[in-house]
Order: C-alpha cells, then sequence, then structure tokens
C-alpha cells in the first residue's frame, strides 16, 4: 500500500475510504466527497494526491485542490487537469513523506 511506502498510514488510522463506501466510482467525486463528509470538513479546504487520472478527474470535479502524483508514469494524463509530482527517487530516506509535502508546497503536513 502507498500509504506504508510513503510512510503516512498511522495518519490515516480510521480514515480510509474505498469505491466499496459509495455507490459510484471514479471517476465521479463521490468518494471524495463521502471522505470530506466523514472527516467533517469542506471539499474546497482538502488537498488530494492522485496517482491515477480518473483519480484527478475525481477530485477536481469534488472541488478539491489536486497533486498529481507520476511514480510509474509520466504523468501526461492527469496533467491536464493537475500539477505533476514526479520523484526523482521514490525511495529514498529519511522521510518520503517530507518529500511529497515538500513538492507541492506544505510544511508541517501532519
Amino acid at each position: 500500500m502507498v500509504l506504508t511506502l510513503t510512510e503516512l498510514l498511522h495518519h490515516f488510522q480510521g480514515k480510509l475510504y474505498s469505491c466499496y463506501d459509495v455507490e459510484r466510482p471514479k471517476p465521479f467525486p463521490d468518494l471524495y466527497l463521502y471522505a470530506a463528509q466523514q472527516m467533517n470538513t469542506n471539499p474546497e479546504n482538502c488537498l488530494v494526491i492522485e496517482d491515477s487520472a480518473t483519480g484527478v478527474q475525481a477530485a477536481c470535479a469534488a472541488g478539491m485542490t489536486v497533486f498529481g502524483y507520476a511514480q510509474y508514469s509520466d504523468g501526461a494524463a492527469m496533467a491536464v487537469r493537475a500539477p505533476i509530482f514526479k520523484p526523482a527517487d521514490s525511495t529514498s530516506s529519511p522521510s518520503y513523506s517530507e518529500n511529497i509535502a515538500s513538492a507541492v508546497g506544505l510544511r508541517n503536513l501532519f
């Protein structure tokens, strides 16, 4: 799971949602809207880092800020709607999550 690789899983315990939680999957915005509702926040206050074109489409449709994450592709399909983050070395240490946060202009992510 990507959250384990990125050392972010512990931040999301009890806050993981999937297509099984909603009626319509991506590219519909339902999953992202459901997640925002469950976390009692407005979609416009959410940041999504998405690794698929349909996910970028869904998050944009939900009214969220979106960054495409292109570890294994060139990101061209995602770039139509979102800035792309493509790490030079996606397994670099010390903190992969810090590298992502820095790339999207965030400090003190959690």
